[in-house]
């Protein structure tokens, strides 16, 4: 009787996965993978940079907004130069703006000493006239602007406004 071999045909017919059909199926899904980790990380980053310029924008918002209602209650200035401003408002209290340059914090003096900002790599004060000319002239500023640079981690904002001085005589 004849030693019977194997076919093709019926080790073929055996169930289950070759070496090489599984090694091709981890490199597939390691290249999907890797694919899909990269877009997710995109993402992701996209997400906290958002977080951190609103952060950041909503607190130079809410500096400028302080410094800009105070600034225009001013009826006279006892200093005015690039970094800081003292002034006196229309119900009688003096008020003193402060950057000292490199930073970061823009301090508020009044009834009691309080920091503003902690995060600014940049202030400019600049005076004009009622013509708008640059003084330097205590009883001539009719108008301020206020250029202000808030930085924390990578992100950086810059914000200016011109407050215009009603009150002044």
């Amino acid at each position: 009787m004849p030693i019977s071999r194997p076919t093709y045909i019926t080790m073929r017919t055996i169930k289950g996965f070759t070496l090489i059909e599984m090694i091709m199926v981890m490199v597939l899904s390691g290249i999907i993978f890797a694919i899909a980790s990269v877009m997710l990380n995109a993402g992701f980053t996209s997400y906290f940079t958002g977080i951190n310029v609103t952060g950041l924008n909503n607190q130079a918002a809410l500096v400028m907004a302080r410094m800009t209602k105070e600034l225009e209650q001013a009826v006279s200035f006892s200093v005015i130069n690039s970094s800081n401003v003292s002034f006196t408002t229309s119900n009688g209290e003096s008020i003193t703006y402060t950057w000292v340059s490199p930073g970061p914090t823009l301090t508020r003096t009044g009834i009691s000493s309080q920091p503003l900002s902690d995060v600014v790599t940049g202030f400019a004060l600049t005076y004009y006239q009622s013509d708008f000319n640059s003084t330097s002239t205590l009883a001539l500023v009719r108008a301020i602007t206020i250029n202000m640079t808030l930085r924390e981690g990578d992100e950086t904002i810059q914000m200016i406004n011109t407050v215009f001085l009603n009150n002044i005589k």
